[in-house]
């Protein structure tokens, strides 16, 4: 073949690997991927993207020697560095893991003068930004009100729905609603970046409860919900599967957990999802799908819900997130191979101290998880 003529079949078994990824058939990709690797081995990008393909099936000794191999042929390959921080955070190497995080940024048009890097900033003011989900939001807020230990006042964006959800969080002067007006500030800093500028290490991650629910709202489900007698159990069943199709079940699913006696099924399920619950009348779950977050602000209903139940089950989603921020006990349902946050094999987690992690021994295999689940939800009532 000629050179020109390899670097188009490489270009094509690239794409389709990248393609059979997002259809969920990483085993294929990487299949593709090593044939594109036997025409041209030193090629970076198609390392690693067989590095992801090795993450998203388990492999993660050879995903990390892919990450490290597409790094040490071009050491400026951000996606690689990218991809090497999320698989060591999915590994437990947390500091190494932010390190390597940091590459999301490696193209950002941020002036170095306003770059936070951790230093102190008193009588200044630093700005931080969210930048991805509310989940990733909820998770990492908890981490602002140590940037402040550091210096004068912090200004935060937030989604504007997170606004009120917010507002009381440690360590925030000034909440600023995304796309409103920004303030004077004099360093800059993205919130999940937080994690490498404050020097996280599994030993110093605050685990303990940081966000509260209104009280007002509190008492008012606290009277509503007080009718329901019984074990009440809060359940979401469905993140955004735009994002990632294995991040859900079908609510039918549960079905096991409302044979136990005394157990009484509340849905947490916001928006899509919902629609499940007409489908399964003989779950006798409470619906307050058309309750929730119909304002602007989000998940402040949630909240005041969530503080007034025994135990929330969840899927891997924002609601995760907000349950184990209010310190509720939390039950956490995962794929096999999770996103990097949840890290492999544990049943605790680093970031919520009362939360439980349910995971897949093998893909696609939810009976598993819920029958544990179950079994233990029984002998808990």
């Amino acid at each position: 073949m000629t050179e020109n003529s390899d670097l188009q079949a490489v270009f094509k078994l690239n794409r389709e690997g990248v393609s059979l990824h997002h259809q969920y058939m990483p085993q294929k990709a990487i299949n593709v991927y090593k044939q594109a690797l036997e025409i041209q081995p030193r090629n970076p990008s198609v390392l690693s993207n067989l590095g992801s393909a090795f993450q998203a099936t388990g492999q993660l000794e050879e995903a990390l020697k892919a990450f490290r191999k597409a790094i040490a042929i071009d050491s400026n390959h951000a996606q690689a560095h990218y991809n090497l921080g999320s698989c060591l955070l999915l590994c437990g190497e947390i500091e190494e893991g932010f390190k390597e995080y940091e590459w999301r940024w490696h193209n950002a048009d941020i002036p170095d003068e306003k770059r936070w890097k951790g230093q102190p900033f008193i009588g200044k003011t630093l700005l931080i930004s969210t930048e991805q989900g509310f989940g990733d939001t909820i998770q990492f807020i908890r981490l602002v009100k140590l940037a402040k230990e550091r210096g004068g006042k912090v200004a935060v964006i937030v989604q504007a729905k997170l606004g009120r959800l917010l507002c009381g969080a440690n360590g925030i002067d000034m909440l600023i609603p995304d796309g409103a007006p920004l303030p004077h500030f004099d360093y800059f800093a993205p919130l999940m970046s937080l994690p490498k500028l404050l020097e996280l290490t599994a030993n110093n991650i605050p685990s303990e409860p940081y966000i509260e629910a209104e009280p007002e709202l509190i008492a008012t489900w606290e009277k509503r919900l007080n009718k329901k007698k019984g074990f009440k159990v809060g359940v979401a069943w469905q993140g955004n599967i735009k994002v990632d199709k294995d991040r859900f079940l079908m609510l039918e699913n549960f079905a096991p957990l409302a044979k136990i006696p005394s157990v009484k099924l509340i849905s947490l399920q916001a928006g899509e999802g919902s629609e499940q619950i007409a489908d399964v009348p003989f779950l006798n779950i409470e619906d307050l799908s058309d309750e929730f977050d119909a304002g602007e602000d989000a998940f402040i209903v949630s909240a005041a819900v969530m503080k007034n139940l025994d135990l929330v089950i969840t899927v891997d989603t924002a609601i995760a997130h907000l349950a184990g921020a209010l310190g509720c006990m939390t039950w956490v349902v995962l794929k096999a191979v999770p996103n990097w946050r949840w890290q492999m094999e544990k049943e605790d987690t680093l970031w919520y101290e009362n939360m439980k992690l349910f995971r897949q021994e093998k893909a696609n295999d939810w009976d598993n998880v819920i029958k544990r689940i179950t079994e233990e939800l029984a002998q808990i009532v």
